[in-house]
């Protein structure tokens, strides 16, 4: 899958990917491998990778900083 998400990113220009993940750790990254880590290592693009059940934080627009900063 990481292969595949790499190569439409560099045939379509991506300027980002966006993916999620489930956040696995220890045993099970090493037997499951991680998509998003081979996918973060190899585009030619950004990459933003969220964790599931992660809440997004509201951004104030033209801020760049989460609304609820001070």
């Amino acid at each position: 899958p990481a292969a595949a998400i790499v190569g439409v990113a560099r045939e379509r220009s991506a300027e980002l990917v966006v993916m999620g993940t489930r956040g696995h750790t220890g045993l099970g990254r090493l037997l499951l491998g991680s998509v998003a880590r081979n996918v973060v290592l190899h585009a030619p693009c950004s990459v933003l990778v969220v964790r599931e059940g992660a809440a997004p934080e509201p951004v104030s627009p033209g801020s760049g900083r989460s609304s609820s900063a001070p």
